[in-house]
């Protein structure tokens, strides 16, 4: 049976560059990847996790924040979850494991590789 892949872009990579004054250009080499390869993720709308650092550094937002933009739209679509509420939702709870009741890093120390013993 083929797997189907379903996909929710979001706009959010186009609305924060502008916003910034930046070019695709910029943030493509600001990232380290080819302009081409940037103008595809954000034509497509999407946002891919191996970017999530990278990308929270240019456009200056958060790697949580990226990660509810990522996902906001199927949640929306599927469960009839409001964005804000997502988002409020998982600024709430990105870092603390509930199930395991471990606390973990959050997304941000993640994203600058500070992690202490405890988390390993």
């Amino acid at each position: 049976m083929p797997t189907i892949r379903i996909r929710y872009p979001t706009p959010f990579l186009r609305n924060r560059r502008i916003a910034l004054g930046l070019t695709q250009l910029q943030v493509a080499e600001s990232m380290g990847i080819e302009k081409n390869a940037y103008m595809k993720l954000e034509q497509r709308g999407e946002i891919p996790e191996k970017h999530l650092c990278s990308l929270s550094r240019v456009l200056k937002v958060s790697t949580t924040d990226l990660l509810v933009e990522k996902y906001a739209p199927v949640m929306r679509h599927i469960f009839h979850i409001p964005t804000e509420i997502f988002r409020t939702f998982v600024k709430d709870h990105m870092s603390e494991d509930r199930a395991f009741g471990k606390k973990f890093p959050t997304l941000e120390k993640l994203s600058v590789g500070v992690l202490t013993s405890d988390h390993v």
